[in-house]
């Protein structure tokens, strides 16, 4: 992650699969995030501090799509180095580590190396 620090992509075409529905589902990379860029709004510090009321301590939000939907990796717990696609009409609250993944969530990697390769980075 430090290497590519929010170097995505833009509009990389990614797929994930719906947790709730089973169902595989698209997306595009929009913005990738990265630390000590000079911009807080690119800081995934920054950003997960603005969700904090939602998103909780267990996963660090490091891209978004052009919807406002966000990407995030799971950074403890049973989902531990996956990486999310989070809803953000339907996800209001992330669980618990160990709790199941709610509705509008939905798992697009098993890892950050395998996020990098869908999306062509």
């Amino acid at each position: 992650m430090a290497e590519k620090n929010g170097l995505l992509p833009k509009e990389g075409k990614f797929a994930f699969q719906n947790v709730q529905t089973g169902r595989t589902e698209d997306s595009l990379l929009h913005h990738g995030l990265g630390f000590n860029t000079g911009t807080p709004y690119d800081d995934p510090r920054s950003v997960n501090s603005r969700n904090d009321d939602w998103i909780g301590p267990d996963y660090l939000i490091i891209a978004d799509d052009p919807f406002g939907n966000l990407i995030a990796l799971c950074i403890r717990g049973p989902h531990y180095r996956k990486v999310l696609f989070l809803d953000h009409e339907v996800v209001h609250e992330m669980p618990p580590t160990g709790q199941p993944l709610p509705a509008g969530v939905g798992i697009i990697a098993d890892d950050f190396a395998d996020f990098l390769k869908t999306v062509g980075a």
